[in-house]
């Protein structure tokens, strides 16, 4: 029975749970963008640990410039500074309690404490810009001239206001953005626990491919192709996670050779999953199923309602004669754009599931045209679509004069051409029971090709 591919994703969910790495190493912060956290990381303590300043300015006693004005300015002596992360350095004698006074203060300086200003609380900072400096002309005591009201708690960072204690930062299976390093390090968390890499191993199949070949090469050789979908799936999968990917050549259409080649790859290696492109469907060559069932390799799916990408595979390959361990391979469609959205809607989710990740949400877009109408020109109907399949058509997400996403389609969808493909700048699924689509309906959308 063919799966439909919603099946086919949790069957992929399920399975994942399985056969998750359990390798974990502790690394550098700086060090961990893109990398899935171990742990659930909270924050040790509140932060910050005690007000500070929010700019540049004078902490002054919010109370003693309520009737401030410019015809009525409350001059205030300046007697110390205090820089971020200093003690306030006092510069001329604190005055009587009843006298004002004030300090000089820096982003991100610790309010003075009351106990060492006489009782006086200063609460509150005025900006530089917002005040006179002027100079007592007897004695040079620096000074600042208020001529409005300082409000209480006026740019003042209250401590704890931002990560309060036990509050969590990251969770265990979130991949690491710089956002996350940022909070992390705001708490003071500079090591971290994260999910080994992934060990990604891949495969060209077809006697007819030709590799990193020269011009004249192509020319001499012109019963052979260029391998397309290798390049282009190592770029992809380096470029979509953390992980470390190893092209394993090309494979010959030969079933003794194929069947060889992946058992010695996946016993003698530490490969957490293969993939494989081409040599899937039902043709002469197609030559992967026959070998998977030599290596006694359990077959999870063969053929999915989806188009393009039918003929895709997914199985688990005996890491050991007889033994119960088993690595994930895929077998992708040898088409370069079928091969493209099987690894972006089937390899992408399974590499998501083993690292605890959910699958990334779709953006919500109007469908507008195909790329060969006009706006004005555009019929009704942009595209019919077998009733049966989720269809992967690649697209042009753009946003009009009110930021509003659009989406354009490309007409042109042979799984065999490339050239349309490279127009796009996105992914459109049509989902099931969408026979008909129209212009303006809303569409689920992916970014990036």
């Amino acid at each position: 029975m063919t799966l439909s591919y919603s099946e086919a994703i949790d069957l992929l969910r399920s399975q994942a749970q399985l056969h998750k790495a359990e390798r974990n190493e502790q690394i550098p912060l700086n060090l961990a963008v893109n990398r899935i956290s171990s742990n659930t990381l909270r924050a040790a303590h509140s932060t910050p640990l005690w007000d500070t300043s929010a700019m540049d300015g004078y902490a002054v006693c919010s109370q003693v410039t309520q009737l401030a004005s410019p015809q009525n300015p409350i001059i205030i002596p300046v007697v110390g500074v205090i820089a971020a992360g200093k003690q306030s350095i006092l510069t001329d004698p604190l005055p009587g309690p009843r006298s004002p006074f004030c300090v000089e203060i820096m982003t991100g300086a610790r309010f003075p404490d009351p106990q060492t200003t006489v009782g006086v609380e200063l609460d509150a900072c005025v900006k530089f810009e917002d005040v006179h400096k002027i100079q007592d002309q007897v004695t040079g005591q620096h000074l600042i001239k208020v001529t409005k009201p300082v409000v209480s708690q006026q740019n003042r960072r209250l401590a704890g206001h931002d990560f309060r204690q036990d509050q969590v930062v990251i969770s265990a299976g979130e991949r690491i953005r710089p956002r996350h390093v940022m909070a992390l390090a705001s708490v003071g968390i500079h090591q971290i626990w994260v999910q080994g890499r992934l060990q990604i191993g891949l495969y060209s199949t077809g006697s007819e491919l030709l590799s990193r070949s020269t011009e004249n090469e192509v020319q001499q050789n012109k019963l052979q192709i260029q391998d397309v979908n290798g390049p282009y799936l190592v770029a992809a999968l380096s470029d979509g996670i953390d992980a470390d990917v190893r092209f394993l050549g090309i494979l010959d259409d030969h079933a003794d050779t194929i069947t060889d080649r992946i058992m010695q790859d996946v016993i003698s290696s530490s490969l957490d999953l293969v993939i494989s492109t081409g040599a899937v469907s039902a043709g002469r060559f197609d030559l992967i199923p026959t070998a998977l069932e030599a290596l006694h390799a359990k077959i999870l799916f063969h053929k999915l309602n989806i188009r393009p990408g039918h003929p895709a595979l997914a199985a688990l390959v005996p890491s050991e004669t007889g033994g119960k361990q088993s690595t994930p391979f895929f077998g992708l469609p040898g088409n370069p754009v079928a091969s493209a959205a099987c690894l972006r809607f089937l390899v992408m989710p399974f590499i998501r599931f083993l690292g605890s990740e959910a699958v990334d949400t779709p953006l919500k877009a109007s469908l507008i045209r195909t790329d060969k109408e006009n706006t004005e020109q555009a019929s009704h109907i942009v595209t019919t679509l077998p009733i049966d399949k989720d269809v992967f058509r690649p697209g042009i997400l753009t946003h009009d004069s009110q930021g509003r996403a659009e989406v354009t389609l490309i007409a042109d969808h042979s799984p065999g051409k490339v050239s349309p493909f490279l127009k796009g700048n996105c992914w459109i699924h049509f989902h099931t029971s969408q026979q008909e689509v129209c212009r303006g309906d809303v569409v689920d959308v992916y970014p990036g090709l």
